[in-house]
């Protein structure tokens, strides 16, 4: 079984403080809601998706580590 990772920034975020933050990692970070992040995942929407990766088992935040 595969994991998928979705993920939002959640309210009021200053649009440099995000872009810096945009800019730094290689994940994929939006601004939204949980709203947006419910109805990405319900219709299987890469829209708010960490990753860019076929699954998310082999990366940093979702692999299983004992």
């Amino acid at each position: 079984m595969c994991y998928y990772i979705y993920g939002a920034l959640y309210g009021d975020v200053d649009k440099d403080e995000y872009q810096i933050i945009k800019d730094k990692y290689e994940y994929k970070i939006h601004c939204g809601t949980k709203h947006s992040v419910k109805t990405s995942v319900q219709e299987v929407s890469d829209s708010y998706r960490v990753t860019d990766w076929c699954c998310d088992c082999d990366s940093d935040l979702g692999k299983k580590r004992f």
